[in-house]
Protein backbone atom coordinates (compact mmCIF):
# COMPACT_ATOMS: atom_id res chain seq x y z
CA UNK A 1 0.00 0.00 0.00
CA UNK A 2 2.86 2.39 0.80
CA UNK A 3 4.28 1.79 -2.67
CA UNK A 4 0.86 2.63 -4.17
CA UNK A 5 0.79 5.88 -2.22
CA UNK A 6 4.25 6.76 -3.53
CA UNK A 7 3.14 6.07 -7.12
CA UNK A 8 0.06 8.26 -6.68
CA UNK A 9 2.07 11.12 -5.12
CA UNK A 10 0.29 10.77 -1.75
CA UNK A 11 3.10 9.59 0.52
CA UNK A 12 3.47 13.03 2.10
CA UNK A 13 -0.30 13.03 2.88
CA UNK A 14 -0.21 9.95 5.16
CA UNK A 15 -1.14 11.97 8.26
CA UNK A 16 -3.89 13.94 6.50
CA UNK A 17 -7.59 13.27 7.02
CA UNK A 18 -9.24 12.25 3.70
CA UNK A 19 -11.76 15.12 3.98
CA UNK A 20 -8.84 17.58 4.06
CA UNK A 21 -7.53 16.37 0.71
CA UNK A 22 -8.51 18.05 -2.54
CA UNK A 23 -11.00 16.32 -4.85
CA UNK A 24 -8.11 15.24 -7.09
CA UNK A 25 -6.12 13.90 -4.15
CA UNK A 26 -9.17 12.00 -2.88
CA UNK A 27 -9.57 10.47 -6.35
CA UNK A 28 -5.91 9.39 -6.33
CA UNK A 29 -6.40 7.84 -2.88
CA UNK A 30 -9.43 5.86 -4.10
CA UNK A 31 -7.51 4.61 -7.11
CA UNK A 32 -4.49 3.63 -5.00
CA UNK A 33 -6.79 1.67 -2.68
CA UNK A 34 -8.93 -0.09 -5.29
CA UNK A 35 -6.77 -0.84 -8.33
CA UNK A 36 -5.89 -4.41 -7.33
CA UNK A 37 -3.50 -6.23 -9.66
CA UNK A 38 -4.93 -9.57 -8.42
CA UNK A 39 -8.33 -8.75 -9.95
CA UNK A 40 -8.47 -9.83 -13.62
CA UNK A 41 -11.06 -7.19 -14.61
CA UNK A 42 -11.04 -3.51 -13.70
CA UNK A 43 -14.31 -1.57 -14.17
CA UNK A 44 -13.56 2.17 -14.11
CA UNK A 45 -16.49 4.60 -14.07
CA UNK A 46 -15.23 8.13 -14.84
CA UNK A 47 -12.01 7.22 -13.02
CA UNK A 48 -10.12 10.23 -14.35
CA UNK A 49 -12.47 12.91 -12.99
CA UNK A 50 -10.65 15.54 -10.90
CA UNK A 51 -7.25 14.26 -12.05
CA UNK A 52 -4.74 16.70 -13.46
CA UNK A 53 -2.52 15.59 -16.35
CA UNK A 54 0.09 14.12 -14.01
CA UNK A 55 -2.61 12.13 -12.20
CA UNK A 56 -4.00 10.78 -15.46
CA UNK A 57 -0.52 9.71 -16.54
CA UNK A 58 -0.23 7.64 -13.33
CA UNK A 59 -3.67 6.13 -13.99
CA UNK A 60 -2.68 5.38 -17.58
CA UNK A 61 0.51 3.65 -16.43
CA UNK A 62 -1.49 1.47 -14.02
CA UNK A 63 -3.94 0.53 -16.80
CA UNK A 64 -1.12 -0.32 -19.26
CA UNK A 65 0.62 -2.47 -16.63
CA UNK A 66 -2.60 -4.33 -15.86
CA UNK A 67 -3.19 -5.04 -19.55
CA UNK A 68 0.41 -6.29 -19.86
CA UNK A 69 -0.36 -8.78 -17.06
CA UNK A 70 -3.31 -10.07 -19.09
CA UNK A 71 -5.98 -8.06 -17.30
CA UNK A 72 -9.06 -6.53 -18.89
CA UNK A 73 -9.90 -2.87 -18.29
CA UNK A 74 -13.33 -1.41 -19.13
CA UNK A 75 -13.63 2.36 -18.84
CA UNK A 76 -16.81 4.47 -18.88
CA UNK A 77 -16.11 8.10 -19.78
CA UNK A 78 -18.10 11.06 -21.08
CA UNK A 79 -15.23 12.81 -22.84
CA UNK A 80 -12.73 10.23 -23.88
CA UNK A 81 -9.96 12.08 -25.70
CA UNK A 82 -7.55 11.17 -22.88
CA UNK A 83 -8.44 7.47 -23.04
CA UNK A 84 -8.14 7.32 -26.84
CA UNK A 85 -4.35 7.45 -26.39
CA UNK A 86 -4.25 4.02 -24.74
CA UNK A 87 -7.57 2.31 -25.52
CA UNK A 88 -7.69 -0.73 -27.82
CA UNK A 89 -11.37 -0.31 -28.65
CA UNK A 90 -13.97 2.44 -28.32
CA UNK A 91 -17.68 1.68 -28.02
CA UNK A 92 -20.43 4.32 -28.27
CA UNK A 93 -23.61 3.57 -26.31
CA UNK A 94 -26.67 5.04 -27.98
CA UNK A 95 -26.45 7.44 -30.90
CA UNK A 96 -22.84 8.48 -31.58
CA UNK A 97 -22.37 12.23 -31.23
CA UNK A 98 -20.23 14.27 -33.64
CA UNK A 99 -17.29 16.22 -32.21
CA UNK A 100 -18.69 19.18 -30.30
CA UNK A 101 -17.46 22.74 -30.70
CA UNK A 102 -18.00 24.66 -27.48
CA UNK A 103 -19.85 27.94 -28.10
CA UNK A 104 -17.53 30.91 -27.79
CA UNK A 105 -18.46 34.56 -27.53
CA UNK A 106 -16.49 37.77 -27.13
CA UNK A 107 -17.99 40.01 -24.43
CA UNK A 108 -17.16 43.67 -23.87
CA UNK A 109 -15.83 44.06 -20.31
CA UNK A 110 -17.60 46.38 -17.86
CA UNK A 111 -16.86 47.83 -14.44
CA UNK A 112 -14.68 46.17 -11.81
CA UNK A 113 -16.71 43.71 -9.72
CA UNK A 114 -14.16 42.04 -7.45
CA UNK A 115 -10.79 40.44 -6.88
CA UNK A 116 -9.68 37.23 -5.13
CA UNK A 117 -8.71 37.56 -1.46
CA UNK A 118 -5.03 37.66 -0.66
CA UNK A 119 -3.72 36.16 2.56
CA UNK A 120 -1.82 33.25 4.02
CA UNK A 121 -3.03 30.80 1.36
CA UNK A 122 -2.49 32.78 -1.83
CA UNK A 123 -0.42 35.73 -2.91
CA UNK A 124 -1.16 37.51 -6.18
CA UNK A 125 -0.84 40.73 -8.10
CA UNK A 126 -3.88 40.29 -10.34
CA UNK A 127 -5.92 42.90 -12.11
CA UNK A 128 -9.52 43.08 -10.82
CA UNK A 129 -12.30 41.01 -12.33
CA UNK A 130 -14.63 43.02 -14.54
CA UNK A 131 -18.26 42.52 -15.50
CA UNK A 132 -18.44 40.04 -18.40
CA UNK A 133 -15.02 38.55 -17.62
CA UNK A 134 -14.38 34.86 -18.16
CA UNK A 135 -11.58 33.45 -16.02
CA UNK A 136 -10.35 29.86 -16.03
CA UNK A 137 -8.27 28.81 -13.02
CA UNK A 138 -5.91 25.88 -13.46
CA UNK A 139 -3.43 24.14 -11.19
CA UNK A 140 -2.24 20.70 -10.15
CA UNK A 141 -4.24 18.49 -7.77
CA UNK A 142 -3.91 19.92 -4.27
CA UNK A 143 -2.69 23.34 -5.45
CA UNK A 144 -5.75 25.02 -3.91
CA UNK A 145 -8.24 25.79 -6.69
CA UNK A 146 -11.25 24.78 -4.58
CA UNK A 147 -9.82 26.59 -1.55
CA UNK A 148 -9.51 29.75 -3.65
CA UNK A 149 -13.20 29.68 -4.60
CA UNK A 150 -14.32 28.80 -1.06
CA UNK A 151 -12.27 31.61 0.51
CA UNK A 152 -13.36 34.07 -2.17
CA UNK A 153 -17.00 33.18 -1.52
CA UNK A 154 -16.57 33.54 2.25
CA UNK A 155 -14.78 36.90 2.05
CA UNK A 156 -17.16 38.58 -0.42
CA UNK A 157 -20.50 36.83 0.11
CA UNK A 158 -20.55 35.37 -3.41
CA UNK A 159 -22.29 32.01 -3.97
CA UNK A 160 -20.08 29.24 -5.31
CA UNK A 161 -20.70 25.79 -6.74
CA UNK A 162 -18.45 23.02 -5.40
CA UNK A 163 -17.35 20.06 -7.51
CA UNK A 164 -19.62 17.59 -5.72
CA UNK A 165 -23.27 18.43 -6.54
CA UNK A 166 -24.52 16.57 -3.46
CA UNK A 167 -23.15 19.34 -1.22
CA UNK A 168 -25.84 21.66 -2.63
CA UNK A 169 -28.82 19.27 -2.91
CA UNK A 170 -31.15 18.91 0.09
CA UNK A 171 -34.45 17.60 -1.28
CA UNK A 172 -35.57 13.95 -1.42
CA UNK A 173 -37.24 14.42 -4.83
CA UNK A 174 -36.75 16.89 -7.69
CA UNK A 175 -39.98 18.65 -6.66
CA UNK A 176 -38.77 19.07 -3.07
CA UNK A 177 -35.36 20.23 -4.26
CA UNK A 178 -36.82 22.89 -6.55
CA UNK A 179 -39.04 24.19 -3.72
CA UNK A 180 -36.05 24.38 -1.37
CA UNK A 181 -33.97 26.33 -3.88
CA UNK A 182 -35.83 29.62 -3.36
CA UNK A 183 -37.47 31.08 -0.21
CA UNK A 184 -40.61 32.18 -2.09
CA UNK A 185 -41.11 28.71 -3.56
CA UNK A 186 -40.61 27.07 -0.18
CA UNK A 187 -43.15 29.48 1.36
CA UNK A 188 -45.59 28.66 -1.46
CA UNK A 189 -45.06 24.93 -0.85
CA UNK A 190 -45.87 25.35 2.85
CA UNK A 191 -48.86 27.61 2.21
CA UNK A 192 -50.52 25.29 -0.32
CA UNK A 193 -52.52 26.12 -3.43
CA UNK A 194 -55.16 28.19 -1.61
CA UNK A 195 -52.61 30.93 -0.80
CA UNK A 196 -50.61 32.76 -3.47
CA UNK A 197 -47.16 33.95 -2.37
CA UNK A 198 -46.03 37.10 -4.25
CA UNK A 199 -43.54 36.41 -7.08
CA UNK A 200 -43.70 32.63 -6.56
CA UNK A 201 -45.38 32.00 -9.93
CA UNK A 202 -42.88 34.18 -11.81
CA UNK A 203 -39.98 32.42 -10.08
CA UNK A 204 -41.45 29.02 -10.99
CA UNK A 205 -41.62 30.09 -14.64
CA UNK A 206 -37.95 31.18 -14.56
CA UNK A 207 -37.05 27.90 -12.91
CA UNK A 208 -38.95 25.90 -15.55
CA UNK A 209 -37.21 27.77 -18.38
CA UNK A 210 -33.81 27.03 -16.86
CA UNK A 211 -34.71 23.37 -16.38
CA UNK A 212 -35.45 23.23 -20.10
CA UNK A 213 -32.16 24.97 -20.96
CA UNK A 214 -30.22 22.59 -18.69
CA UNK A 215 -31.84 19.47 -20.14
CA UNK A 216 -33.79 18.59 -16.98
CA UNK A 217 -37.38 19.24 -18.06
CA UNK A 218 -37.99 15.63 -19.13
CA UNK A 219 -37.44 14.31 -15.60
CA UNK A 220 -40.47 13.53 -13.45
CA UNK A 221 -40.83 15.87 -10.48
CA UNK A 222 -41.31 12.77 -8.27
CA UNK A 223 -37.89 11.37 -9.24
CA UNK A 224 -35.67 10.87 -6.15
CA UNK A 225 -32.57 13.06 -6.35
CA UNK A 226 -30.33 10.10 -5.51
CA UNK A 227 -31.62 8.31 -8.64
CA UNK A 228 -30.24 11.04 -10.92
CA UNK A 229 -26.91 10.63 -12.68
CA UNK A 230 -23.94 12.69 -11.52
CA UNK A 231 -24.38 15.01 -14.51
CA UNK A 232 -28.09 15.50 -13.79
CA UNK A 233 -27.42 16.27 -10.12
CA UNK A 234 -24.67 18.65 -11.24
CA UNK A 235 -27.08 20.61 -13.44
CA UNK A 236 -29.78 20.61 -10.75
CA UNK A 237 -27.34 22.06 -8.22
CA UNK A 238 -26.38 24.79 -10.70
CA UNK A 239 -29.94 26.00 -11.18
CA UNK A 240 -30.21 28.27 -8.08
CA UNK A 241 -26.87 29.91 -8.90
CA UNK A 242 -28.12 30.77 -12.38
CA UNK A 243 -31.35 32.09 -10.83
CA UNK A 244 -29.54 34.38 -8.40
CA UNK A 245 -27.46 36.18 -11.08
CA UNK A 246 -24.48 37.13 -8.86
CA UNK A 247 -21.88 39.63 -10.06
CA UNK A 248 -19.29 36.83 -10.13
CA UNK A 249 -20.16 33.16 -10.62
CA UNK A 250 -17.64 30.84 -8.92
CA UNK A 251 -17.79 27.35 -10.48
CA UNK A 252 -15.56 24.45 -9.41
CA UNK A 253 -14.88 21.94 -12.23
CA UNK A 254 -18.16 22.68 -13.97
CA UNK A 255 -17.51 19.98 -16.62
CA UNK A 256 -17.47 17.11 -14.10
CA UNK A 257 -20.02 14.44 -15.05
CA UNK A 258 -21.22 16.18 -18.23
CA UNK A 259 -21.05 14.88 -21.79
CA UNK A 260 -19.89 17.18 -24.59
CA UNK A 261 -23.37 18.17 -25.75
CA UNK A 262 -24.63 18.97 -22.24
CA UNK A 263 -21.45 20.90 -21.46
CA UNK A 264 -21.85 22.92 -24.66
CA UNK A 265 -25.41 23.82 -23.63
CA UNK A 266 -24.18 24.85 -20.19
CA UNK A 267 -21.40 27.01 -21.65
CA UNK A 268 -24.05 28.73 -23.77
CA UNK A 269 -25.87 29.58 -20.52
CA UNK A 270 -22.65 31.01 -19.08
CA UNK A 271 -22.10 33.06 -22.24
CA UNK A 272 -25.59 34.54 -21.77
CA UNK A 273 -24.79 35.41 -18.15
CA UNK A 274 -21.58 37.15 -19.26
CA UNK A 275 -23.51 39.17 -21.83
CA UNK A 276 -25.88 40.31 -19.08
CA UNK A 277 -22.95 41.51 -16.95
CA UNK A 278 -21.92 38.60 -14.72
CA UNK A 279 -18.29 37.53 -14.54
CA UNK A 280 -17.61 33.79 -14.63
CA UNK A 281 -14.73 32.07 -12.82
CA UNK A 282 -14.23 28.35 -13.55
CA UNK A 283 -11.65 25.89 -12.23
CA UNK A 284 -10.75 23.06 -14.58
CA UNK A 285 -8.05 20.60 -15.67
CA UNK A 286 -9.54 20.34 -19.16
CA UNK A 287 -7.33 21.53 -22.05
CA UNK A 288 -10.53 21.91 -24.11
CA UNK A 289 -12.03 24.35 -21.59
CA UNK A 290 -8.76 26.28 -21.39
CA UNK A 291 -8.80 26.62 -25.18
CA UNK A 292 -12.49 27.63 -25.05
CA UNK A 293 -11.74 30.32 -22.47
CA UNK A 294 -8.96 31.77 -24.62
CA UNK A 295 -11.01 31.94 -27.84
CA UNK A 296 -13.82 33.54 -25.82
CA UNK A 297 -11.56 36.40 -24.79
CA UNK A 298 -11.12 34.93 -21.32
CA UNK A 299 -8.24 35.08 -18.89
CA UNK A 300 -6.29 32.10 -17.55
CA UNK A 301 -4.97 32.06 -13.98
CA UNK A 302 -2.52 29.48 -12.73
CA UNK A 303 -1.96 28.40 -9.10
CA UNK A 304 1.46 27.09 -8.21
CA UNK A 305 3.22 26.97 -4.83
CA UNK A 306 0.79 29.39 -3.20
CA UNK A 307 1.08 31.95 -5.96
CA UNK A 308 -1.84 32.95 -8.19
CA UNK A 309 -0.70 34.39 -11.50
CA UNK A 310 -2.28 35.38 -14.80
CA UNK A 311 -1.00 33.41 -17.79
CA UNK A 312 -0.45 35.32 -21.00
CA UNK A 313 -2.44 34.00 -23.94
Amino acid sequence: MLECLREWKLFDKLRSQPENLSEGEQQRLLLAAHLDSAQPIWLLDEADVHLDEAGFIELGKAVVKHRARGGLVIVVAHRHARWARIADREIDIGEPMPPQDYPSVWVEKGDEVGIPPEGALFAHNLKPVRAGDLILVRGANGSGKTTLLREWSASSGLPWLPTSPDRRLLGMTISEELNLQHPALFAQHLAGEEVQIPDAEAIQLQQSALRLDLGLSHLSMATPVHDLSTGERRRLSLLPLLMSRPQIMLLDEIDHGLDDLTLADLLEQLNARRKSGSAVVITSHSPDLIAWAKVSGGRVWNIEQGRLMEVSS
